[in-house]
């Protein structure tokens, strides 16, 4: 009985939005059906990908093109040690890490956290996601792994990872190789040399006896001048 009217149907997988409009002239409706099946899809889609980041115990951001930020779920902003706010522009340094590209792995240090970051484009969202990993622990035994590996061979280092980084104090016996090495004649042959043709000399013959020895699995315990032990 109204003069116009607008519903929705479904007819199996499909939807339709239909306008009804009365016509005194006609002396009747004349009805207007648009299918909005995809534009429903996409609403409902999009409702979905905005809730599942809530419930995600894992920080889940959301960056505009231009890397502004217009969302954070709640874990994001529980953990994440940064002075932002929705609207805010993140740092360019992050920015860069990601602008132009579809998707992205890095990491980066927020405070005292370090985070694995992935981010992907969403051409349905117009923006990136962005899933925040804490690595934190692992990038720290990775800083306690380097700092071993500049004072033993990667053997002993590779012993200590298999380990899990726990080191116990034992007392053990072994047979052992002490070797010593150094250059023949070396005062006499340098004694004329410039300083710097020495020290690119005792690099190159340094460098290359460390190689041998962690080739054969020996530590370097010390280096005396021109000779190794």
């Amino acid at each position: 009985a109204a003069e116009a009217s607008v519903f929705l149907f479904e007819v199996a997988e499909h939807s339709f939005e239909v306008h009804a409009v009365w016509s005194d002239l006609l002396n009747a409706y004349t009805v207007y059906v648009k299918d909005v099946t995809a534009e429903r899809l996409l609403a409902r889609t999009n409702k979905e990908i905005e809730q599942f980041p809530q419930s995600n115990p894992n920080p889940v951001l959301r960056f505009s093109h231009d890397g502004v930020l217009l969302y954070c779920n709640p874990s994001g902003q529980d953990t994440i040690d940064w002075n932002l706010s929705i609207g805010d522009p993140i740092p360019d340094d992050l920015l860069l890490q990601f602008k132009g590209r579809d998707t992205a792995t890095f990491e980066v240090e927020i405070g005292s956290t370090w985070y694995s970051i992935t981010t992907i484009w969403s051409a349905l969202l117009n923006s990136y996601l962005a899933y925040f990993t804490d690595i934190t622990p692992a990038i720290q035994n990775r800083i306690i792994l380097d700092n071993l590996a500049l004072y033993f061979s990667p053997e002993v280092v590779q012993n200590i990872v298999s380990k899990g980084g726990h080191i116990s104090v034992e007392t053990q016996r072994k047979k052992l190789t002490v070797f010593f090495s150094d250059i023949v004649g070396f005062s006499s042959l340098t004694a004329d040399l410039e300083p710097e043709v020495v020290t690119q000399m005792l690099y190159e013959y340094l460098t290359e006896m460390t190689r041998i020895a962690d080739r054969w699995g020996a530590t370097v315990d010390k280096y005396i001048g021109d000779a190794l032990m």
